[in-house]
């Protein structure tokens, strides 16, 4: 049986890092790729690719306009969130024979939002 003798049989890892992979992250998430699909043309880890920021300037600028994408695509998601929230209530509306449904869907929704900020203050 062996057994552990220590660290003294632990190999070191070769470093994966090279400039022209972190210029290919840098092109790939600027492009608009996900650092997950990134990562994976890369075939290193996400954990390495941030890692690699503070060794990289054009890599770190990357990020940057990563996340801002991030963020967009949130806010744009979000809002398209609710105009179905509204189209659901509009639709509601009009299944209630309301002579006016887009003022009651819309009302109906201004209604919802107040009582949703109500119970998150409690």
């Amino acid at each position: 049986m062996i057994y552990n003798t220590g660290w003294g049989n632990l190999k070191p890892q070769k470093l994966k890092y090279t400039p022209a992979i972190a210029a290919q992250a840098a092109k790939l998430l600027q492009s608009g790729e996900s650092l997950t699909a990134t990562a994976r043309s890369l075939r290193i880890s996400r954990a390495s690719l941030r890692n690699w920021r503070d060794r990289d300037p054009a890599l770190n600028r990357a990020f940057g306009t990563f996340e801002a994408n991030k963020a967009k695509q949130e806010a744009k998601r979000q809002k398209v969130n609710h105009f179905k929230e509204v189209a659901a209530e509009i639709v509601d509306a009009a299944r209630e024979d309301s002579p006016d449904p887009v003022k009651a869907g819309l009302e109906a929704q201004k209604q919802a939002k107040v009582k949703g900020g109500r119970e998150a203050g409690l």
